[in-house]
């Protein structure tokens, strides 16, 4: 089986609903593409848009790499793929059962499946270390107008969380406990 590695944060089933009507019914299909930060207009594959090397991959740097968190999605990807092809042709999907919860559950995905979100959790962690106290056996950090209190350990433990750390704490926080 082939390694998910390129994964797509706008997943390519609700990309294919902005095809091109000249590629619509290619296996991969073309959309038009405005990039804000070059202010310039193309056209390409749905496969090079929103896209970026193991962005859900745990275990990036080891020798075994896990994919629950792309295998997931796209499960979810896969239940709403018909409900999204309806929407796109004007078609009401209330009517169908199931419909409304598997759109809900896939477009809350689309909020939180994103390259920024991720980062969020880091700029929570480095904002925490800027209004930090230490004292004799607690830390005590400040975050917008709320005061947290950590043991010592715990903070130790928050505060040098590497890159990886980071990103199994987020899928974690966005995607919840294996299990539940």
């Amino acid at each position: 089986m082939d390694e998910p590695t390129r994964q797509h944060w706008v997943p390519k089933v609700y990309l294919r609903q902005f095809a091109t009507a000249d590629t619509a019914n290619w296996d991969v299909p073309q959309i038009n593409v405005y990039d804000t930060q070059t202010n310039k207009r193309f056209c390409t594959s749905i496969d090079n848009i929103a896209v970026k090397r193991h962005l859900y991959t745990i275990g990036v740097n080891e020798s075994e790499k896990f994919y629950a968190v792309e295998n997931v999605l796209s499960l979810i990807e896969t239940k709403a793929k018909p409900y999204l092809a309806e929407l796109a042709k004007g078609n009401n999907v209330q009517v169908i059962e199931g419909a409304r919860w598997v759109l809900s559950i896939f477009l809350a995905t689309l909020l939180v499946r994103n390259p920024r979100m991720h980062g969020l959790l880091h700029d929570y962690r480095d904002d925490l270390k800027k209004g930090t106290r230490f004292g004799r056996t607690s830390v005590t950090t400040k975050f917008g107008k709320k005061t947290y209190e950590w043991s010592k350990d715990e903070w130790k433990w928050f505060s040098e969380l590497d890159d990886e750390g980071m990103q199994i704490i987020s899928l974690a926080l966005f995607y919840g406990q294996p299990n539940q």
